[in-house]
């Protein structure tokens, strides 16, 4: 909520203002917590690149779904959830990317050192504390 020494209006009449076409009005929004999305971000993922792509992703997000935000929450809390999400898929479709191309190896041993090497990914050690650390973030900026 705006104090009355702050000239910016609230979340809520930005919201209602893009709501109506307003496209200053949603620049304006996202860019009051861009910093904030892009910082979460980069403790998700980590890389600055990806940091980047999942605060677009979010974003595009959020203008297809603000008609269903509910004004009773935080819209900081919302674009947190829809951030987390995103970076979270945005783990996932590296995960699955190829590493590297079995198809150049130039004999028949480094294809079988290849193929003894442990798939990419975390352990489940790793994928558990990486879980709990995403959960415990998203409930520090929610809360």
């Amino acid at each position: 909520m705006a104090s009355p020494s702050d000239s910016r209006p609230d979340d809520s009449v930005l919201i209602s203002s893009a709501l109506r076409g307003d496209q200053e009005a949603l620049n304006d929004l996202f860019s009051r917590y861009y910093r904030f999305l892009y910082f979460l971000a980069s403790r998700v993922v980590g890389g600055r690149e990806d940091a980047q792509d999942a605060v677009q992703n979010c974003l595009l997000r959020a203008v297809r779904n603000l008609r269903q935000f509910n004004n009773d929450g935080a819209f900081r809390s919302w674009l947190a959830r829809i951030l987390v999400n995103e970076a979270i898929d945005l783990l996932r479709k590296r995960r699955r990317r190829p590493r590297f191309s079995v198809g150049h190896a130039s004999s028949e041993d480094e294809r079988d050192a290849l193929d003894r090497l442990p798939a990419p990914g975390l352990n489940p050690e790793q994928a558990l504390a990486k879980k709990e650390s995403i959960l415990a973030l998203a409930k520090e900026v929610a809360g």
